[in-house]
């Protein structure tokens, strides 16, 4: 998209630093900028812990980083639905923030070790400001949305960040489907930290944390205060498969909507489409493929949660599904492959089921008392 050395990015979130890495390896000297006044950014949400399915030699291929050691894998991982426990199989965690664990930080330090100039306190109110080939990278940001014209919902949730006082929950995975979201609640412990984290894509009624509360203490026998609040956060919601290019100008990880419908992981694709928006600059054509392959299959992802928020007893149906995966061959299909340039089924290789060894019979009495209790 021209031949000018200077490229600026704006956002120095994930997909900004992983850009200005690759950027900076071909003697491009564009700054980024960052409307934050440090490194963690301005988001609500970190210091933050995540569970998310990576392929980790994809992604350190990809970058030419170590960003293997970022990633530690879980050990337990349990969801909670009602009373009832279902066993997974563990995902990645990595951390976020400013924190020297944090996989923010070591982006950090390796762009610095670049060169990579970074301009804190940088408030741009309108991208198309900016020259045309720049990278925008603002992460759930609600002006850029508007910017290019992407339609969102306005999520709602409540997060917290404590500190570990049990070693031996390192490395514990926990999340919980509930009536009061129509997403889910999760909670990570790692590297001496606890985060909480219950939100939803849409609304979520006002009594939501006093539940989940309640939940928490069931289950777990935790009690935090000191909740953080999220409220009209921007989330990107459209059927449409993500661009690269829009007006000009390059999108990636949150900003260009790289992110799973369905579980709404954003790691894998900040990193990914990261290096792609780095490459669009001097080959837009190519570029545009790769994100394309990268969201082949985000269409049918975003389609099938849709349908699935609105079915009728939506907690008790996926109550069902996580009992029995395998009789939801096909949804768990569409459900586990948007997950952008992930090329494993994520719902397979996560949920195990419940009751594996049952009887067809004995399966459909288990899935009665499930809609009728």
């Amino acid at each position: 998209m021209g031949t000018d050395k200077d490229t600026v990015v704006l956002g120095a979130g994930l997909a900004g630093r992983v850009a200005a890495i690759m950027l900076a390896r071909e003697g491009r000297e564009g700054p980024v900028l960052e409307s934050a006044k440090g490194l963690g950014g301005n988001s609500p949400f970190h210091p933050s812990l995540h569970a998310t399915p990576v392929d980790i030699d994809k992604v350190a291929a990809w970058t030419g980083l170590d960003t293997n050691r970022m990633f530690t894998m879980g050990n337990v991982s349990e969801t909670f639905i009602g009373s009832q426990v279902f066993y997974q199989k563990p995902m990645y965690i990595v951390e976020r923030g400013d924190r020297p664990t944090a996989i923010d930080t070591y982006l950090f330090e390796e762009a610095k070790r670049l060169g990579v100039v970074f301009e804190f306190g940088q408030h741009v109110n309108d991208p198309k400001e900016l020259p045309r080939g720049s990278i925008i990278a603002t992460g759930y940001h609600p002006s850029m949305y508007r910017a290019f014209n992407m339609p969102c919902a306005k999520g709602e949730g409540y997060n917290l960040v404590a500190e570990n006082d049990d070693p031996s929950l390192e490395g514990n995975v926990y999340s919980w489907i509930t009536p009061y979201t129509e997403d889910y609640a999760y909670g990570c412990v790692l590297n001496g930290m606890r985060y909480l984290l219950l939100f939803s894509r849409f609304s979520m009624p006002r009594e939501a944390l006093d539940r989940f509360q309640i939940d928490l203490k069931e289950t777990l026998g935790w009690e935090h205060d000191n909740w953080g609040t999220i409220r009209n956060h921007p989330y990107p919601w459209t059927f449409k498969r993500p661009k690269l290019i829009v007006d000009g100008y390059i999108l990636a990880g949150a900003a260009g909507n790289n992110i799973d419908p369905m579980g709404g992981f954003g790691i894998h694709g900040a990193i990914l489409s990261g290096v792609i928006a780095a490459r669009a600059i001097s080959n837009p054509e190519k570029a545009e493929e790769e994100l394309k392959k990268l969201n082949k299959r985000f269409t049918f992802a975003a389609l099938t949660f849709e349908s699935m928020k609105h079915m009728p007893a939506g907690e008790r149906f996926r109550r069902v599904v996580l009992t029995y995966p395998e009789l939801f061959g096909p949804m768990m299909y569409l459900m586990g492959r948007g997950i952008p340039g992930y090329d494993r089924n994520w719902c397979t290789e996560v949920i195990t089921g419940y009751y594996k060894g049952r009887g067809l019979g004995e399966r459909i009495a288990d899935m009665k008392k499930i809609f009728t209790h």
